[in-house]
């Protein structure tokens, strides 16, 4: 029977691709079957079995979906939540609702766009239909960014996705109104809608993007608020990413922006919804995290078996788990979840009782800075293997010249530091040592830096790179020197500085030359009478 003899008849068509070959022109829009790759074959026939109504025998019960009871949210989620530690990732899915395209049927747009534009030609636009039938999705967009960029186009390009996502005249989603009522700290996605703007800030342009490093930073050590967009915003086209791979070399090429996404994603509680395994695992890419710190959350809507293996390797590597959804029911699962988390939420807030339980419990709050309490050292300076109990209020110090106690203050200072306290490295490893190591234990995790001799010198090592961020302390390193200088003081001087703790405060004491920031002092004292 042909083709359109099936369609006129409403007969269901699959394509089956029997041989190499391309896929005729007709049959680019409907889904079809490639049975050399892997798992298609499977999937082909359990849709036949599923769907016709010849099917004499039954599919085998290992292969029919199985029922997946509806999901209850975690009590360490409702815990991070109600210590204003819960950051909600927000995936293309969760802005579904209100008739925004998910990421795979927006690339399809696009491609649309760029044949219809001009930006493709019709050989590559048959490829690329082609490889988006392979589900090569990111590779589709890398190609039509690099298309765009190679001619010119971007404001074509920009005006193409307002039209799809600039609709701020909507009605706002009751999902959304619901998330407001969640106690997040912050909200990141890639989305270019701004359906997260309208739900938490009343300004417009108050979204975040890569390119505001130093606000990120500043927004994580102080537990403020705040919107990441991370693929950028349409209202600054140079900050808009199209790809995973353009955000992969975003955080490699942006230090600053690669320790924030790391701090992060060790310090707060990730609560995943709208995304995809595969969005997951790229939000992932490029981040240097190595095992699983502390525990995130992800509501993903699933199908098959072939997910549990990808869930298993989430936990595992980075102690994300999945929280599994049919498929078929992805949108009202996702009503329902966010429901059951605000009324879990305001139920464990009255049996609190004003969060005492919580507190007594070690739980932190907010912007409460925790407390070091342990600090060991191994092959750092005279110490072989050094283990410091600290006292919650004070702890001091006391010894003869030359016993160490530099040394311990200024290992510390080094694994706040991070990598930013690498020209110091070779003074603290111990002599002969190839490896040394440093721990920091506070009152939400424990901090690890090593350090390693190699032929360039001392390499340092730490996941995540800077407590400071983390764990908002002001930290204060000051030799034994400490200097004035003779020079007049800037009176009225605008350099405020910034507004978090950053790794200077503490490199004096690392480097043990004389320290001129009582300077800053006299400016500021200064200031004050002018």
């Amino acid at each position: 029977m042909a083709y359109w003899d099936s369609v006129r008849l409403g007969v269901p068509v699959i394509p089956v691709r029997v041989t190499p070959c391309n896929l005729p022109d007709f049959l680019m829009d409907i889904h079809s079957a490639n049975i050399f790759k892997r798992d298609e074959l499977k999937s082909l026939v359990c849709v036949l079995h599923a769907s016709s109504p010849w099917t004499a025998e039954p599919l085998p019960e290992s292969q029919l979906p199985k029922d997946l009871p509806r999901p209850a949210p975690p009590i360490d989620l409702v815990d991070a939540c109600l210590a204003g530690n819960c950051v909600l990732y927000a995936g293309t899915g969760l802005s579904a609702g209100a008739d925004y395209p998910t990421w795979v049927p927006f690339i399809g747009q696009l491609l649309d766009w760029a044949a219809a534009s001009g930006v493709l030609v019709s050989d590559e636009v048959r490829k690329l239909k082609a490889a988006l039938l392979e589900s090569e999705v990111d590779l589709v967009a890398d190609a039509i960014v690099r298309s765009v960029n190679g001619s010119g186009r971007t404001a074509d390009l920009q005006a193409f996705l307002g039209s799809v996502f600039d609709r701020d005249g909507a009605a706002l989603p009751e999902r959304y109104r619901r998330l407001a009522g969640l106690r997040l700290s912050a909200a990141l996605t890639t989305t270019f809608d701004t359906l997260l703007e309208r739900t938490f800030s009343p300004l417009p342009d108050s979204a975040l993007t890569p390119k505001d490093t130093e606000q990120l930073l500043g927004a994580l050590s102080s537990k403020q608020f705040f919107i990441g967009k991370l693929y950028g915003k349409l209202c600054d086209p140079d900050s808009v990413m199209l790809s995973p791979s353009q955000y992969e070399e975003e955080v490699a090429r942006n230090e600053g922006f690669g320790q924030f996404m790391e701090s992060l994603f060790v310090s707060r509680t990730l609560l995943f919804l709208g995304c995809s395994l595969k969005g997951i695992q790229d939000y992932l890419g490029g981040l240097r995290i190595k095992g699983a710190s502390r525990r995130h959350d992800a509501l993903v809507a699933v199908s098959g078996e072939v997910w549990e293996t990808k869930a298993a390797y989430l936990l595992d590597r980075y102690g994300i788990q999945v929280i599994p959804v049919p498929e078929d029911k992805a949108e009202e699962s996702v009503d329902a979840f966010i429901n059951d988390l605000a009324e879990a939420i305001a139920s464990r807030r009255l049996q609190a009782h004003g969060f005492s339980s919580f507190e007594s419990a070690g739980t932190l709050r907010d912007g409460s800075p925790g407390l070091i309490r342990e600090v060991h050292l191994r092959n750092i300076g005279l110490f072989t293997d050094l283990c410091l109990e600290l006292d919650p209020q004070w702890s001091v110090l006391l010894g003869d010249n030359g016993v160490g106690k530099s040394t311990v203050l200024k290992a510390i200072a080094l694994a706040f530091c991070g990598r930013d306290g690498r020209d110091y490295a070779e003074r603290l490893l111990a002599a002969g040592q190839t490896s040394g190591q440093i721990s920091i234990r506070t009152d939400r995790q424990e901090y690890v830096t090593n350090l390693s001799r190699t032929r360039s010198g001392v390499e340092v090592t730490s996941l995540p790179d800077r407590p400071l961020e983390i764990e908002s302390w002001l930290a204060l390193g000051f030799p034994a020197l400490r200097t004035l200088t003779w020079r007049a003081a800037r009176v009225g001087s605008d350099d405020e500085g910034r507004g978090r703790p950053v790794s200077q405060d503490l490199t004096p004491l690392l480097s043990g030359d004389p320290d001129p920031r009582l300077d800053e002092v006299k400016d500021w004292i200064v200031s004050l009478d002018y």
